[in-house]
Order: C-alpha cells, then sequence, then structure tokens
C-alpha cells in the first residue's frame, strides 16, 4: 500500500507525501553552516555539509538534528542552483546522485546542485526500523504489527514522531539555501518529492525560480487513495500494450484472463510460495498475501525495465511457479529495508494522508479494483500503532503558484494519477504538464532530459520542443526469467 519509487537493480524510489504543521516557514534561525570537501563514488570531490536545526521547529528550543546535503558546484556560473528532493517518503535524495543519463553532468555547466536528506532520511537523524525479520514478513499483508509496535517504542527515546513531516523538511530546506547565499532556487522533485517542492513552493515562493514535478503527487491528492486506480490503470494499459505487441501476444495471448485466474489461487487471501531462506538459504514454503503479490506486481511496474517481466511472471505463476515472484519479492523487501527509512515514511503517511481519507473515499476509489481496500486498512492498522498526531486540515488545500511549472506525468504510472498534474494547471498559470503516453512511474529517456534541460535554460515554459515524445522507444517484454529469478 506503500508508495514507493523502485529500481529493484539500484536504489528504490518511490509515492507520498510528508508530516508538518501549518502555517510554517517562521522557525528558528539557520544554525552554523559546516561544510568540508568530501569525494563521492564514481562522481569525485564535491562539498558535503550540514546544517543544525530545532527538531520541533515551532518551540525555537529543544532538541537539535543536522540536516545533511551535497553540494555539486557549477563548471560555470550562470544559472539558478537546483535542490533535488528524494523520493518515499523515507528516501534520502543522495540516491538521485547515480540517476541514468547525461542529465546532471549537463545541468551542472551552469547549475549548482544540492542534494538534501530530509529529516528522517539518510543521514539527517534517521527513522530507520529493520520491520521484516523474518521470510514469512516479507510475504506478510501490511507492515508486521509487533515490529512497528517495537520499532515505535526504539525511536521515540530519541526523536519525537511527530517532527518528522514535510512543512518542517521544506523549513530546513530554506534554511540551507539562506545558508548557502542563495536568493533563489530551481527544484527537481520526483514521487514525493514532488510533493516536498510543492510544499516549499507553498511556503517560501518568493525564493522559487521555478520547478520540475515528475510523477505528480500534491498534498490534495491523499496518496494512499489512489492507489487502487492509478494500479488498474497500469495494468490495463500494460495487457493493452501486450496484445498490441507482436511477441507479447504471441507468448501470453489472454493476459488479462491469466491475471484474473492467479487471483483466483488467492481465494483464501493467502497462497503457498517456495523461496529460499533469508538467512539459510534453504528452501522454504512461505504465505503469500493476495495483496502483497498485487502490490508486488504494481511495484514491477514502476519502470519500463521490470515490467517487462511481468506477463511472463503471470503466466508462470498461473502454472503454479511462483518462484520468479518470491525472489523478486525477497529482493524489493530488502531493497526497502537498506534504503527506505519506514519510520519516516509511518510519520508523514499517518499525519498527512490517513487521517483525511474516509471510509466513503475507501469505497469510491477500490470498489471494481483488482487492488481493492485491504491495503488502505492495513495501513490505518500501522498508523493506529504509530499513533502520530494529524496535520490541520489546511495542508491538503489545492497549492497556486505563478512559478514556471514543468510536469512530467506517465499515462500508465501505478503510483500517482495523471490527474493530480492536470488539476494543478487550473492554479497554476505558468505551469505545463507532459503527458507521456503508456509511461511508467519512472520515466528515465533521453527525451525527457532534453526536455528537463530545456526548461532549466529558459526558466520557463514557453519554449521547448516536445516532439521526441512521439519517439519514446521501449525495451521488449521478456519471455524467460534472468537466471537470478529462475530458481
Amino acid at each position: 500500500m506503500i508508495r514507493k519509487r523502485w529500481n529493484p537493480f539500484a536504489v528504490l524510489m518511490l509515492l507520498a507525501f510528508g508530516l508538518g504543521q501549518l502555517p510554517a516557514g517562521a522557525a528558528a534561525k539557520p544554525a552554523v553552516l559546516k561544510t568540508h570537501p568530501c569525494t563521492v563514488a564514481h562522481v569525485g570531490a564535491v562539498m558535503c555539509g550540514s546544517l543544525a536545526v530545532y527538531e520541533d521547529r515551532s518551540l525555537g528550543s529543544g532538541r537539535m538534528i543536522r540536516i545533511h546535503f551535497l553540494r555539486f558546484p557549477a563548471k560555470m556560473a550562470g544559472g539558478t542552483p537546483i535542490f533535488f528532493l528524494g523520493g518515499g517518503p523515507g528516501e534520502a535524495s543522495q540516491p538521485l546522485i547515480g540517476m541514468p543519463g547525461p542529465l546532471l553532468p549537463s545541468l551542472q555547466r551552469n547549475h549548482d546542485l544540492i542534494f538534501i536528506d530530509q529529516r528522517g532520511t539518510g543521514a539527517s537523524h534517521p527513522l530507520s526500523c529493520q520491520l521484516f525479520t523474518s521470510t514469512q514478513s516479507y510475504f506478510s499483508a501490511g507492515l508486521p504489527s509487533e515490529a512497528v509496535r517495537a520499532c515505535r517504542k526504539e525511536l521515540r527515546a530519541n526523536a519525537d514522531l511527530n517532527d518528522y513531516g514535510t512543512s518542517y523538511a521544506a523549513d530546513d530546506m530554506d534554511d540551507i539555501r539562506a545558508a548557502l547565499g542563495y536568493n533563489k532556487i530551481s527544484i527537481y522533485g520526483g514521487s514525493y518529492g514532488s510533493q516536498l517542492g510543492l510544499v516549499y513552493l507553498r511556503l517560501h515562493s518568493d525564493h522559487v525560480a521555478n520547478i520540475v514535478l515528475a510523477g505528480v503527487d500534491p498534498p490534495s491528492a491523499k496518496g494512499p487513495l489512489q492507489t487502487a486506480q492509478a494500479a488498474q490503470g497500469a495494468l490495463a494499459s500494460l495487457f493493452s500494450r501486450c496484445r498490441h505487441d507482436a511477441l507479447c501476444n504471441q507468448h501470453f495471448p489472454h493476459l488479462t484472463k491469466t491475471f484474473t485466474s492467479v487471483l483466483d489461487q488467492f481465494a483464501s487471501g493467502y497462497r503457498k510460495v517456495s523461496v529460499h531462506d533469508v538467512r539459510t538459504h534453504a528452501l522454504v514454503n512461505v504465505q503469500m498475501s493476495r495483496t502483497g503479490f498485487i502490490d508486488l506486481i504494481r511495484h514491477l511496474l514502476y519502470s519500463d525495465e521490470t515490467l517487462t517481466l511481468v506477463p511472463l511472471l503471470i503466466e508462470k505463476a498461473s502454472h503454479g511457479d511462483f518462484t520468479g515472484v518470491g525472489a523478486i519479492n525477497v529482493l524489493f523487501s530488502k531493497s526497502a529495508q537498506e534504503h527506505l527509512q519506514f519510520g519516516m515514511l509511518l510519520s508523514v503517511v499517518c499525519s498527512e494522508e490517513m487521517p483525511f481519507i474516509s471510509r466513503s473515499d475507501v469505497l469510491a476509489q477500490t470498489k471494481g479494483t483488482w487492488y481493492g481496500s485491504d491495503g488502505l486498512a492495513q495501513l490505518r492498522d500501522s498508523c493506529a500503532i504509530w499513533n502520530v498526531k494529524s496535520v490541520a486540515r489546511a495542508y491538503i488545500r489545492p497549492i497556486r503558484s505563478a512559478v514556471p511549472t514543468l510536469m512530467i506525468s506517465g499515462t500508465a504510472d501505478p503510483a500517482t494519477l495523471p490527474s493530480n498534474a492536470t488539476q494543478l494547471l487550473d492554479l497554476m498559470p505558468n505551469a505545463k504538464q507532459i503527458l507521456v503516453k503508456g509511461a511508467p512511474h519512472e520515466i528515465e529517456d533521453p527525451c525527457i532530459d532534453a526536455i528537463v534541460l530545456a526548461f532549466y535554460t529558459a526558466g520557463s515554459v514557453s519554449k521547448g520542443d516536445t516532439s521526441c515524445l512521439q519517439h519514446i522507444e521501449r525495451p521488449p517484454f521478456a519471455t524467460s526469467m534472468p537466471p537470478m529469478f529462475s530458481h
């Protein structure tokens, strides 16, 4: 049920909104900035820095935490610095340094690039939870209740779990902007990072030159509520694409029917799956939940590279072979545990989103979908354990701004609905939405890089050629399992 940006072969990025209180922006003044030269693997010399801020910004006193960041200086002066924001919620921004393609080197020619680990993530007082402690825990429905309860108890010894949300994170970000001597900044936010970018825009609009949002998740979307509809649309897009693809249709001619037959195997809510134990590596049987199976398929639809496996996985599962499903599920869960701070995620989701999702909302948005409402019910149970305060309803108000904004949406995004960005167009007169037909949550293509680079160079949406969108190519569907998942 948790919206994440996944890349199972690199770093998991993921989908939600942040905590915090309104109004914000009038918090404690920046503390002394600490910086030092450092080296980043495969990148080279950069500047590492951190800034001490109050954990509870509303008090202006008490416990202080340090917000860490990396600064890549521009090769040549001229452009506004660009702040890159991580996904999740719960992911640091520094993994974005590994973004494929030439976009970052191209931007660095004229722009300082800043990567901030948001409070509660990365090196910035991380709220880490070890939720998956057994092989079975990777396959159960929702987050393990006892593990959530134990993590809350452990984290509360050194953190107030109410103080790790988006509004406070936006104010931290502005403190770093001021400490570095920047007047105006540009922003790049994908998935949950798009929400942090929008909240910063609401609280500190005078300091924003322009902003790029990908996989747009505004506060008003109430993130988890859209998961069922987004997954339904992404699956329908996949099935349609397979029907019109000669290779896919040849190997998997009745994919929709085959998928529903697999779901029938979960009539009891669970299905036995054989996997290698995460500790002993011996083959063991676990019970995989129906919700867990669908959520795994949904996460595979996040990127072009992983969605190519989905028809094959469905076909094999229809014959009782869940070997690939089990192996990939373990890989994804391990990646989540390593790269995602679940404590921060729960502080965000349970204070900003779940309090504003009514039972009638759930019925309206999940009725008739394969995903259903179980994921929301499980998340609500986790929030009852996490027990953080709700933010004010004002937090989910639509955001209005005249700042130049480029929004990028894939029409087959399984995490965020393209309509999120479309609805913002009426409130943001200098915004433009790029709809990428058939694209998933993570859109990685030279065409998109070129459009983003042109936007930052021009500083507005008035210029820029988007004709390349008609020529984006996608990888072929897999007809055999990669060796790492085949046994």
